[in-house]
């Protein structure tokens, strides 16, 4: 490693600052996400309404992502999964969720947030999302991977 430990110091030091000021995920300042993206591992819920063995997607059109995807997030510090799925679910869908299960995982190979595990998760909810629609079949155009990711969900329920 190229960092002395000074500089390891100063960084622990700033990281805990950022942290007791607030700015633990989900609250990380963008710029500080990014430089993470090759350094720590992140843990992602995907977040699986099925109705008759159709898919809840929502579309998605921003800097990062366009297509259809299941709604998901990152878990943030302190937070269960059940957690983050009721906060994803209140942003994404404006509805109440509960996770029930997680029935697979997927290991990114090519997240642009970095290293990052996605825990497929089976959910129930109340209310009707406000965003999005049920699939049978996969739709066109998916965001990356999101293909995949719903393939491997459908392979173990």
């Amino acid at each position: 490693m190229d960092l002395s430990a000074e500089e390891l110091s100063e960084l622990a030091r700033l990281l805990q600052r950022l942290a007791d000021a607030g700015g633990a995920m989900p609250s990380t300042p963008r710029v500080i996400w990014d430089a993470l993206a090759g350094v720590v591992p992140r843990l992602a819920v995907e977040l699986f309404l099925v109705q008759d063995g159709a898919v809840w997607l929502t579309w998605r059109d921003d800097a990062q992502w366009r297509g259809w995807h299941v709604p998901g997030g990152f878990v943030g510090v302190g937070e269960t999964l059940g957690d983050a799925g009721r906060r994803i679910a209140a942003r994404e869908l404006d509805i109440e969720l509960e996770v029930e299960t997680v029935v697979a995982d997927y290991a990114w190979s090519d997240h642009p947030c970095g290293a990052v595990l996605s825990l497929l998760c089976a959910c129930r909810w109340v209310g009707q999302p406000s965003e999005g629609q049920f699939f049978d079949a996969l739709p066109e155009p998916m965001v990356h991977r999101h293909s995949e990711i719903v393939r491997r969900f459908r392979a173990k329920t």
